[in-house]
């Protein structure tokens, strides 16, 4: 099973958010690590193909003015291309919110289109876009001591309590 973010646009109706769904799949990406350049224009990351770029020459530069073995040169040039696999779904998911689009949750699936199908699915409850919402209060505030007993957490942890209620 692989996991996926899903990310939707703002602003359209419910029929427009699931046509323009992208679902961008989390972990490492083979393809980002060996076809680093291509991949990158594919997805239209231009920044990581700049990067690309910059690593490269910067191996090469290091391999020549050190002079480094072609085997060492190359190994060095792989850890920098499994960086990128590492980071690749971060790239992508950058471009996607800088566009527009809001991460929406996580679906599971064996491929790309049982993941959509399956987060659709379980939505249909719900069809409007989520907008983000503002960003939540501590439950501590910075000057409190940490645990004091007049503190209302308010939420439980893990969702295996319920919340209880403090005396004031």
């Amino acid at each position: 099973m692989q996991i996926y973010a899903v990310y939707l646009p703002s602003g359209l109706s419910p029929l427009q958010v699931a046509e323009e769904a992208v679902l961008v799949r989390q972990g490492f990406d083979w393809k980002a690590s060996l076809l680093t350049p291509g991949w990158a224009l594919w997805h239209g990351l231009w920044l990581a193909l700049a990067l690309w770029f910059a690593w490269t020459s910067l191996v090469a530069i290091i391999g020549a003015l050190a002079h480094l073995q072609p085997g060492a040169t190359l190994f060095i040039y792989l850890v920098g291309a499994l960086g990128f696999g590492l980071e690749a779904d971060r790239f992508h998911q950058a471009r996607l919110s800088r566009s527009g689009y809001l991460l929406q949750g996580l679906a599971l699936g064996e491929s790309i289109g049982e993941a959509e199908s399956l987060y659709f699915n379980r939505r249909r409850d719900r069809p409007q876009v989520i907008a983000p919402s503002a960003p939540a209060k501590p439950a501590i505030a910075p000057g409190d001591r940490l645990g004091s007993p007049t503190q209302n957490i308010g939420a439980d942890l893990l969702g295996l309590f319920p919340p209880q209620e403090t005396k004031r």
